[in-house]
């Protein structure tokens, strides 16, 4: 399992009475209505994609305000290590590779 995370920039040219004066408070949702069925044209100019080590999709996650449980990522539970392991729920104990031996 690989773990990615995509950065995606995007152009918007829009009137700004169609949005208040700024499209800062637009969601995915808004911006793909108003650029396929709406007053606005869009178009996107580069896409960034970068695997993560499970412990940075771990922060990454975090960072987004996610659980990183969603994706089988797990703190191991050995005091004091701060690996990250993908396990699943059902895992009785979760410990990195390191401490389990």
């Amino acid at each position: 399992m690989a773990i990615h995370k995509a950065v995606f920039k995007f152009e918007m040219i829009y009137d700004d009475e169609d949005f208040g004066g700024s499209a800062d408070c637009l969601s995915l949702t808004d911006i793909d209505y108003h650029t396929t069925d709406g007053h606005a044209s869009g178009r996107f100019l580069d896409t960034e994609d970068t695997e993560l080590t499970p412990k940075e999709a771990y922060k990454a996650l975090e960072e987004q305000g996610s659980d990183p449980t969603f994706l089988n990522l797990f703190k191991c539970e050995r005091e004091g290590c701060e690996e990250v392991v993908v396990a699943s729920e059902d895992d009785e104990v979760v410990l990195c590779p390191k401490c389990a031996r």
